[in-house]
């Protein structure tokens, strides 16, 4: 009992997109026995080509998260007594886990933020004696937040120590460069038994952002200008600054100009001075890991 010729019949070739894909595959093999039964079908190798019929489980050629899931030989011996044909069909069953497609999440944070100016003016908020306020006003606000989780078949653990607290150089799913963090990839290692039960190790990895609001400052903060001392005139020395209404040094920390000198109110314009507080990257290189 032997096989004379495997042929795929690539023009019968069938497969559907949707929830649940499949493949069609179908063989021809020539026996050179008139008793050679199915079990010499089902697992025949071209003698010339190594073409071999798909074995159970196996994983379709080009769709790699199909696996053959039904072989099954027909004789045709209305065709030819030594000629018989195998059907593969393909399905998406107990499909490795890193084969699955990400899943992305959204959600809100909220916290808690101290409001040292008002947005619609842009002053300093202060009371009517020009005074900060003790304790200093707040206001709720929140952040988006996105996550990924992707089933990996190989992560770098050491990953996440380098990219948590890290903002964004580049523009990410609607931040622009400074607007979203990596507030943690958390990962769990677990086993996939397989078609056989031969267990292969990967991993399940999130990837956690969070994006500030458009609306406002950059994670990168802005501290307001503002102390007890400033330069004085020439900008060659440092003075106490004085209290306008009682010539007395300030008790609280006094707007400055963003030059180093006080300003004089009654009213205050808010001055910031923004410091690079975070690590920064380029988060596509982060996404390539999920998609």
């Amino acid at each position: 009992m032997s096989v004379k010729a495997v042929i795929e019949q690539l023009h019968l070739r069938t497969g559907g997109i949707s929830a649940s894909p499949t493949s069609v595959r179908i063989f021809l093999v020539y026996c050179d026995s008139l008793t050679d039964d199915e079990s010499v079908a089902l697992f025949a190798v071209d003698p010339t080509t190594s073409l071999a019929i798909p074995t159970y489980y196996s994983t379709h050629p080009t769709r790699a998260f199909l696996y053959a899931t039904n072989i099954y030989a027909r004789n045709c011996s209305d065709k030819q007594a030594n000629l018989w044909e195998v059907t593969v069909n393909y399905e998406l069953a107990n499909a490795a886990p890193w084969y699955a497609p990400v899943v992305i999440t959204g959600d809100q944070s909220q916290f808690d933020k101290i409001v040292d100016y008002d947005l619609a003016t842009g002053k300093v908020v202060t009371n009517s004696a020009g005074f900060k306020f003790d304790p200093p006003l707040t206001a709720k606000r929140h952040n988006a937040t996105i996550s990924f989780q992707k089933a990996i078949l190989s992560f770098d653990t050491t990953i996440p120590a380098a990219w948590v607290d890290t903002v964004n150089t580049d523009t990410f799913y609607g931040a622009a460069p400074g607007y979203a963090m990596c507030m943690g990839i958390p990962w769990q290692l677990a086993q996939w038994p397989g078609p056989t039960g031969s267990l292969t190790a990967y991993y399940t990895v999130t990837f956690n952002f969070e994006i500030k609001n458009p609306s406002e400052h950059s994670w990168f903060p802005i501290i307001a200008d503002q102390g007890f001392y400033q330069l004085n005139s020439g900008g060659t020395a440092v003075k106490q600054i004085l209290d306008p209404l009682f010539g007395q040094p300030v008790t609280q920390p006094w707007p400055l100009d963003g030059s180093g000198h006080a300003q004089t109110g009654p009213t205050f314009s808010y001055v910031g001075k923004t410091f690079t507080t975070y690590n920064t990257g380029t988060f596509a290189t982060l996404a390539a890991l999920w998609t």
